[in-house]
């Protein structure tokens, strides 16, 4: 998997992640799912959910 654009340069794609992992969150975002190397390809490899604006708003919310 690759977190970094450059060399020496840091991501917060693996910040967000990382995050979701262990906090057990959906990421939303608006990036393409189908290119690789970006947000949803990595997320959905490290078993977190993503889902854009659209799949947002069709959710059943429960509270």
């Amino acid at each position: 998997m690759k977190f970094t654009e450059g060399p020496r340069q840091s991501s917060g794609d693996a910040f967000l992640i990382a995050t979701a992992i262990v906090y057990k969150l959906i990421i939303i975002t608006e990036e393409n799912p189908k290119k690789v190397g970006k947000i949803p390809d990595i997320a959905s490899q490290c078993g977190v959910k993503v889902v854009n604006i659209n799949g947002l708003c069709e959710k059943k919310w429960t509270f």
